[in-house]
Protein backbone atom coordinates (compact mmCIF):
# COMPACT_ATOMS: atom_id res chain seq x y z
CA UNK A 1 0.00 0.00 0.00
CA UNK A 2 1.94 3.21 -1.50
CA UNK A 3 1.69 6.73 0.61
CA UNK A 4 1.19 9.94 -0.92
CA UNK A 5 4.07 12.03 -0.77
CA UNK A 6 1.96 14.47 1.77
CA UNK A 7 1.69 11.28 3.71
CA UNK A 8 4.67 9.77 3.59
CA UNK A 9 6.66 13.21 4.83
CA UNK A 10 3.64 13.23 7.35
CA UNK A 11 4.87 9.73 8.24
CA UNK A 12 8.11 10.18 8.22
CA UNK A 13 7.81 13.58 10.81
CA UNK A 14 5.71 11.30 13.30
CA UNK A 15 8.41 8.33 12.99
CA UNK A 16 11.02 11.13 13.73
CA UNK A 17 9.26 12.15 16.71
CA UNK A 18 8.05 8.74 18.20
CA UNK A 19 12.14 7.75 18.00
CA UNK A 20 12.50 11.17 19.90
CA UNK A 21 10.30 9.85 22.48
CA UNK A 22 6.80 11.74 22.17
CA UNK A 23 3.47 9.76 22.17
CA UNK A 24 1.06 10.52 19.02
CA UNK A 25 -1.16 12.77 21.12
CA UNK A 26 2.08 15.40 21.48
CA UNK A 27 2.91 14.28 17.79
CA UNK A 28 -1.11 15.66 16.24
CA UNK A 29 -0.90 18.90 18.52
CA UNK A 30 2.85 19.78 16.90
CA UNK A 31 1.94 18.54 13.34
CA UNK A 32 -1.35 20.51 13.82
CA UNK A 33 -3.00 17.32 12.08
CA UNK A 34 -5.84 15.30 13.55
CA UNK A 35 -5.17 12.50 15.90
CA UNK A 36 -7.01 9.98 13.63
CA UNK A 37 -4.79 11.44 10.57
CA UNK A 38 -1.51 10.90 12.39
CA UNK A 39 -2.73 7.45 13.65
CA UNK A 40 -3.77 6.26 10.24
CA UNK A 41 -0.99 7.50 8.49
CA UNK A 42 1.77 5.77 11.21
CA UNK A 43 -0.26 2.32 10.54
CA UNK A 44 -0.24 2.64 6.72
CA UNK A 45 3.60 3.74 7.13
CA UNK A 46 4.30 0.39 9.65
CA UNK A 47 2.55 -1.87 6.74
CA UNK A 48 4.72 -0.32 3.78
CA UNK A 49 7.89 -0.48 5.83
CA UNK A 50 7.72 -4.01 6.84
CA UNK A 51 6.15 -5.28 3.41
CA UNK A 52 9.20 -3.41 1.51
CA UNK A 53 11.62 -4.91 4.38
CA UNK A 54 10.05 -8.02 3.31
CA UNK A 55 10.58 -7.53 -0.63
CA UNK A 56 14.33 -6.36 0.17
CA UNK A 57 15.21 -9.62 2.07
CA UNK A 58 13.96 -11.76 -0.64
CA UNK A 59 15.71 -10.08 -2.87
CA UNK A 60 19.10 -10.13 -0.96
CA UNK A 61 18.52 -13.93 -0.04
CA UNK A 62 17.81 -14.38 -3.92
CA UNK A 63 21.31 -12.92 -4.99
CA UNK A 64 23.41 -14.64 -1.96
CA UNK A 65 21.95 -17.77 -3.46
CA UNK A 66 22.83 -16.92 -6.98
CA UNK A 67 26.11 -15.77 -5.81
CA UNK A 68 26.41 -19.35 -3.52
CA UNK A 69 25.88 -21.25 -6.54
CA UNK A 70 28.23 -18.93 -8.80
CA UNK A 71 30.87 -19.73 -6.19
CA UNK A 72 30.44 -23.59 -5.62
CA UNK A 73 30.02 -23.51 -9.33
CA UNK A 74 33.30 -22.47 -10.51
CA UNK A 75 35.56 -23.40 -6.80
CA UNK A 76 33.92 -27.23 -6.71
CA UNK A 77 35.97 -28.69 -9.54
CA UNK A 78 38.97 -27.21 -7.80
CA UNK A 79 38.10 -28.15 -5.06
CA UNK A 80 37.15 -31.31 -5.78
CA UNK A 81 40.06 -32.00 -7.76
CA UNK A 82 42.81 -30.85 -4.95
CA UNK A 83 41.11 -33.69 -2.21
CA UNK A 84 44.15 -35.74 -0.84
CA UNK A 85 43.41 -39.40 -1.83
CA UNK A 86 41.63 -38.47 -5.74
CA UNK A 87 42.96 -39.45 -8.87
CA UNK A 88 43.75 -36.01 -10.53
CA UNK A 89 42.34 -37.31 -14.03
CA UNK A 90 39.89 -39.50 -12.70
CA UNK A 91 36.92 -36.88 -10.92
CA UNK A 92 35.29 -38.41 -7.24
CA UNK A 93 36.84 -42.22 -7.61
CA UNK A 94 39.64 -42.19 -4.56
CA UNK A 95 42.58 -44.46 -4.74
Amino acid sequence: MALSDDSTQIALQSWTFLKQGYDRFTISRRLKLPQELIDDILERFREYVVLESGRMLQSYRVLDCERIEDLVRHWWPIADWLQPGLNPGRRNIRR
